[in-house]
């Protein structure tokens, strides 16, 4: 029992990385992997390591996104299979050298080697059923993408346009006709997906009443949302309401934050920082604003995002100028 809780977190571990090593041997490209509170977030240069005491919902999770030059479903499939397929070596490694006909002494060594073994085997037979909760299992992810529904296809679209951003394609550079197909979408989630996209796309252009538009559609489609809808979506509102309070500040409106310290701490660091330096130019507080500024660009230097090591800039000189 005292081993128990690191024997399960080993397991964890091994099954994440198994889901990594299977998209570094297709190609795609990997953004970080969470074990419990623990988010390994993978930069240009390093790792960054941060605590996210709000996803306690899954034991572990990878992310990875596909290289759309290449078949996505057959990197799908892979990547998937790559985390149970890792426990399943483990126990086949384990289980045999502790097995308790094997002859040897049932030592605390070899009894920790066998439940090691038992929770991999675990691990591996839960994950491939089909399972759909608050996340779907590796087995639903495996049958989905094997038979390719109208799901995955939501889903394909939603990578496209974390593959456009990896890349370089600025959102003012993707297609019209990827965003107008999430404008269009029942659901809320991937409306405001493709929305803040859009939302980035108009104000890289700079057309003000696309941005206003933008915002007001989606304010009132949360005012309109029940209570559950609204919680799921406060995360995501808040990039909406970064850009909004964003583009006040460079106008020299001071006005008091709406949005939620708690999930702000959660926001890539350059956001974070570039609305700093938004918020202390409205205040003319230039020497802070100087200081957000850099903070902002040392971040920048190590994100994966390409587009946002294009787009960032331009913005940064809307608060460099007087």
């Amino acid at each position: 029992m005292v081993w128990f809780f690191p024997l399960s977190f080993a397991t964890v571990v091994i099954h994440e990385l198994g889901h990594l090593a299977a998209a570094a041997a297709i190609g795609a490209r990997i953004l970080g992997v969470s074990f419990g509170f623990l988010h390994v977030e993978r930069r240009r240069f390093g790792v960054r390591l941060h605590w996210r005491w709000w996803r306690s919902e899954a034991s572990g999770m990878a992310f990875a996104v596909p290289d759309f030059r290449r078949s996505v479903r057959r990197q799908m499939l892979v990547y998937a299979a790559g985390g149970p397929l890792a426990n399943v070596l483990a126990a086949a490694v384990l289980l045999p050298v502790a097995w308790p006909g094997s002859g040897r002494p049932w030592t605390l060594g070899v009894a920790s080697c066998f439940s090691f073994g038992v929770l991999n085997a675990a691990v591996a037979i839960v994950n491939l059923m089909p399972i759909r909760r608050v996340h779907a299992s590796d087995g639903w992810v495996l049958w989905s993408w094997w038979r390719d529904g109208e799901e995955e296809q939501d889903a394909r679209r939603v990578l496209e346009l974390m593959d456009f951003s990896l890349r370089g394609v600025l959102a003012s550079e993707i297609p019209r006709d990827r965003l107008d197909w999430f404008d269009a979408h029942p659901d809320i989630g991937l409306r405001f997906f493709g929305r803040y996209v859009a939302l980035r796309a108009a104000q890289e252009c700079g057309d003000d009443p696309a941005f206003a538009s933008i915002l007001g559609r989606c304010r009132q489609e949360l005012a309109e949302a029940d209570a559950e809808t609204y919680q799921a979506m406060r995360s995501l509102w808040m990039y909406f309401q970064i850009e909004q309070e964003f583009s006040q500040a460079v106008q020299g409106e001071v006005a008091a934050s709406v949005i939620d310290p708690a999930l702000l701490k959660y926001a890539q660091p350059y956001l974070r920082h570039r609305l700093s330096a938004a918020r202390s130019r409205a205040r003319k507080d230039q020497a802070t604003c100087r200081l957000e500024i850099g903070r902002a660009e040392r971040d920048l230097e190590g994100v994966l995002d390409t587009a946002a090591r294009r787009s960032e800039p331009a913005l940064l000189d809307w608060l460099r100028a007087p």
